[in-house]
């Protein structure tokens, strides 16, 4: 009776601990997923720079470096650039809770 005990104390203290591990491995997974997720999106934003030549240079072609139309185009880039990795975390955001609640369920 007290070796049963023992065990099943045993047992349930090794399932707590796999369960913790599991658990945190999840979180590293969801953790590595949103730090991919940013990458990408950072680095779409940045390969699509119009402002940028190929050596990241600032050039807009024929827009002088201090005009206003010059700044419109960068202000429009930089708002379309921060939507576009919003959408990419609320994307990667929305494929975690559903993996999570997939892993939940099964």
């Amino acid at each position: 009776s007290h070796r049963f005990r023992e065990a099943v104390a045993s047992r349930s203290a090794v399932l707590t601990a796999v369960e913790r591990f599991y658990l945190d491995i999840l979180e590293c997974q969801w953790r590595l997923d949103a730090l991919e997720a940013m990458q990408a999106a950072v680095s779409t934003a940045v390969g699509e720079t119009p402002f940028l030549d190929k050596d990241g240079e600032a050039s807009v072609g024929e827009l002088a470096p201090d005009s206003e139309e010059r700044r419109l185009v960068e202000s429009e880039w930089r708002r379309d650039a921060l939507e576009r990795c919003l959408l990419e975390i609320d994307a990667q955001q929305h494929s975690a809770t559903e993996a999570l609640k997939h892993r939940a369920e099964s």
